[in-house]
């Protein structure tokens, strides 16, 4: 059987949050020099943020359409006034966070291109406001900036454990996710500029948040290698370079996922939530490994995934042998990826 999170378009999720934001930039033009580590550092928390938030939104949605969300087995369904919609489980989201993206949002309205600034200062302001009304619910200033503080990725804690205790109830979090979602919805809805578009393009490319579009997955990892490494047949995914094997009578599916960044950033990214990543030996200019499969916001916890750093690209290798989880090791890794270099020199 196959086990999968769900994937969500994480630059369309940036988009769509910046689109909300956004006032018109025309007449601005792309920055052309190398963007900075202060500007992409910010960049890569507020996108990780961004799509940590609409994967949860996603989630919910998915489970409310299947009646997951709403029903306990044996219990009857709750009224449906007593069901948050997305909007609201989204301004929760955002307004819990609230402390870290005003500071991030500051950050990159300070260090982003200039077509992109105006976006930041917007975002920053509006998160602002969303600072205030945590005080308004009981937050300190303690707490706040401990969530502003925090490092915040798919294994941060509930924003409970970074406050300690905070009075805050069900009704009290409805009421906060109200009135943010007001503060959201006072600034008119506009879509990006062109200019601040290829800017934000450019921005997740550079930065390392976002994939490599240019190569074609059969040329990165053919089906006949994939084949040779999780059986006969195999499966070339809808989304990405991922190839599925044979499906098991038990246990998950095998499979194989590549990633190549185009930036060198992204090995840092990649791995910012990582535990205990461990050193890796013959590939690329720096590389680590950790246990599980974890590649483009596709996790599991078969197998062991490899993200190195060569030139100025990042490759993710990402291997689940399947059925009863054999071993995935280092040297199968490093095998896989340096082919993959080869073909994309």
């Amino acid at each position: 059987m196959r086990t999968r999170i769900f994937r969500t378009p994480a630059l369309a999720a940036v988009l769509s949050l910046l689109a909300t934001f956004a006032p018109a930039a025309a007449g601005a033009a792309v920055r052309s020099a190398p963007l900075s580590d202060a500007y992409c550092e910010p960049f890569g928390e507020f996108y990780t943020i961004t799509v940590l938030v609409e994967l949860q939104v996603a989630l919910f949605e998915a489970f409310s359409q299947s009646g997951d969300a709403t029903e306990d087995s044996g219990s009857a369904t709750p009224p449906e006034d007593d069901i948050p919609d997305a909007d609201q489980l989204r301004a929760s989201s955002y307004g819990l966070l609230a402390p870290k993206m005003a500071a991030v949002s500051g950050q990159l309205a300070n260090t982003a291109p200039k077509v992109l600034k105006p976006v930041f200062r917007q975002q920053r302001d509006v998160f602002e406001r969303g600072v205030e009304l945590l005080r308004e619910a009981g937050f300190t200033d303690v707490q706040i900036e401990a969530i502003a503080d925090a490092n915040v990725n798919s294994s941060t804690a509930e924003v409970g454990d970074l406050t300690g205790d905070v009075d805050l109830d069900d009704q009290a979090l409805e009421t906060l996710a109200n009135d943010f979602l007001a503060e959201l919805e006072v600034l008119e809805l506009a879509d990006l500029s062109p200019k601040a578009e290829r800017a934000l393009d450019r921005s997740s490319t550079e930065c390392g948040v976002t994939p490599s579009s240019k190569f074609n997955c059969t040329d990165v990892l053919p089906e006949t290698e994939a084949a040779a490494i999780l059986g006969d047949t195999v499966t070339l995914e809808e989304s990405g370079c991922n190839y599925t094997g044979p499906e098991p009578v038990d246990g998950l599916t095998p499979e194989i996922e590549v990633v190549i960044y185009d930036s060198v950033r992204a090995l840092n990214l990649q791995t910012s939530a990582v535990a205990e990543p461990e050193d890796v030996a013959g590939i690329g200019d720096e590389a680590v490994s950790f246990e599980g499969f974890s590649a483009d916001g596709h996790a599991i916890t078969c197998g062991r995934t490899l993200v190195a750093a060569d030139g100025d690209r990042t490759v993710v290798v990402a291997l689940c042998l399947g059925g009863d989880d054999p071993e995935v090791t280092d040297d199968q890794l490093v095998e896989i990826a340096n082919g993959v270099l080869e073909r994309i020199a």
